[in-house]
């Protein structure tokens, strides 16, 4: 049998199962006595598919999107702000494998032409803290942020008692009277949170020989620390400021703004951001001062009528808006009416992040204390987001002792669904319409006013 000629014979390609390919040759001599085809052929080497060229644009979309959304969790959860990240103006470099030669073995492309394939680049910084913080907001479960329609409570267990720290699953309470000139009472309970961000405070001091008594309900958002913070400072900052007798509202407006940034000082290495309500009343002689910051309520009853001595900061009113937006801000609706989206109330301590635009400038307002005024209530919004003004006033009217009233409403909160903490602070001035009042207080009452 002839052997074909080798450069004058044509061939024709055929690719075998195994990723080889054949060269069939055929000639003259190629066909044998029975017909049949004698076939030479060689197994040619794989030939490496065209690498794709690496493209990072659907990359730097995702992380500057991830940036977007990094800096809004910054300011609604207290994560590290980051700034917009400059430096994925250009495209990352990438150092690829070189190419495998053409007679590399099959196994070769597994593991490269020398050893194993070096482990991918890691991701920029700034998109493995990005995926991190929608890892961890995912993990974190339901939360009283914006989609929850709620305040944002926080890692942190509060503590809440007699004095503001104490049980946290039970309702606390106190009484006391002073000189016959007041009693009060307060109840408190965590309601149907898992965590309790409210603090009260109510104590009695001798300042300058004057017996004056201090109330507030202080009601947290983003964690305890701003409100236990005022709790502790607040009324100690104020009965040492040199004006507290002489010119008392200057000192209560001043002492709000130098106890906010002396918690902004103290709380500057957290990187949650935290705040705080704070609803105060101040009794000094025949004067009752109530200063206000936040969603918290002060509500007298004064003639047998209803009077809200104090106005809720929310960003949807007129003026609250205009301020915040000629302060460089916006108010957006995300549930309810926010600032910057964020957060549901106008004026607070704390809240570093939104300070520029959340004040803690305190509105107050004075009233004589006579016989015409006979209770005031001091409550978070876990009471007043299911009771009126009216109601409660109607309610504690009936009801000499304080205490027993207090618990009245927190009771009537909790039946009526409030979903949030509920503190409730009640001043009955025994100078005012008791109705039941005995005889021998009466004659008390008259002899200091006397």
């Amino acid at each position: 049998m002839e052997q074909a000629q080798q450069g004058s014979t044509p061939t024709t390609t055929v690719s075998d199962r195994t990723g080889g390919e054949e060269e069939l040759a055929r000639g003259p001599g190629a066909l044998t006595g029975s017909g049949s085809r004698s076939v030479q052929s060689r197994r040619l080497p794989p030939r490496h598919p065209p690498r794709r060229p690496f493209s990072s644009t659907p990359l730097l979309s995702f992380l500057k999107a991830s940036e977007r959304a990094a800096l809004f969790l910054s300011l609604r959860f207290g994560f590290p702000s980051l700034p917009l990240h400059t430096s994925l103006s250009s495209r990352p470099s990438v150092s690829l494998p070189p190419p495998l030669p053409p007679c590399a073995p099959l196994f070769m492309r597994e593991e490269g032409p020398w050893g194993p394939p070096p482990p991918p680049a890691p991701a920029p910084p700034s998109a493995r803290l990005s995926l991190s913080l929608v890892v961890l907001l995912l993990l974190a479960g339901p939360s009283s942020c914006w989609c929850c329609q709620g305040r944002e409570g926080g890692a942190e267990v509060a503590r809440m008692g007699l004095a503001g720290d104490g049980s946290a699953d039970t309702a606390q309470h106190l009484s006391n009277s002073e000189n016959g000139r007041f009693s009060y009472g307060v109840a408190s309970s965590p309601g149907k949170r898992a965590s309790m961000e409210d603090f009260y405070e109510a104590r009695i001091d001798d300042v300058d020989g004057e017996k004056v008594g201090m109330f507030g309900v202080y009601d947290g958002h983003g964690g305890v620390r701003a409100a236990e913070y005022v709790k502790q400072h607040l009324f100690s900052n104020l009965i040492k400021h040199p004006k507290f007798i002489t010119d008392t509202k200057a000192a209560i407006a001043e002492t709000y703004n130098q106890t906010d940034s002396e918690f902004l000082k103290a709380d500057s290495s957290q990187t949650r951001d935290a705040g705080s309500t704070a609803s105060t009343a101040i009794i000094v002689g025949d004067r009752l001062l109530v200063a206000n910051v936040g969603d918290s309520r002060a509500v007298i009853c004064k003639g047998g009528q209803a009077i809200a001595v104090s106005r809720d900061h929310k960003p949807d009113q007129t003026d609250e808006r205009q301020r915040i937006e000629d302060a460089g801000g916006f108010v957006m609706w995300a549930g309810t009416w926010r600032v910057g989206g964020v957060l549901a109330v106008s004026r607070a301590f704390g809240d570093k992040l939104l300070k520029q635009y959340v004040v803690a400038d305190p509105e107050i307002k004075e009233e004589v204390v006579d016989s015409s005024l006979e209770f005031l209530i001091l409550a978070s919004d876990g009471l007043w987001d299911v009771v009126t003004n009216e109601e409660a006033v109607a309610m504690v009217k009936p009801i000499q002792d304080p205490q027993e009233a207090a618990n009245k409403l927190l009771e009537e909160a909790s039946r009526r669904g409030s979903s949030d903490n509920i503190t409730v602070v009640i001043v009955r001035f025994l100078d005012g319409t008791t109705g039941d009042k005995s005889g021998e207080d009466k004659e008390t009452t008259n002899d200091q006013n006397s």
